[in-house]
């Protein structure tokens, strides 16, 4: 049995793929405020594509698109550990 080793250079990408991850969600959310602040209800329902002008739209399947890229991301570590930990216990 090998023994497991955690890096410091891959605390470091880690904490950092972490941080760029949280400021993209920070950035997109800060341009969907705009959303919020002139959603006009004679419009339609609120957060409906309807009631969203072409940018907002685009601003919309970012977010939606990162969330699915945040989640593919987290089962691809997932497998990677997984790997890993059936790696070292053989």
């Amino acid at each position: 049995m090998t023994k497991f080793k955690i890096r410091f250079i891959d605390v470091i990408y880690g904490i950092a793929l972490v941080s760029v991850d949280i400021f993209i969600f920070l950035i997109i959310a800060l341009f969907l405020m705009g959303y919020d602040d002139n959603y006009d209800v004679s419009k339609g329902e609120y957060w409906s594509l309807a009631s969203m002008n072409t940018s907002e739209k685009i601003l919309y399947i970012c977010y939606i698109s990162w969330i699915v890229l945040n989640i593919v991301g987290l089962f691809y570590l997932g497998y990677k550990i997984y790997k890993m930990i059936r790696k070292n216990d053989s």
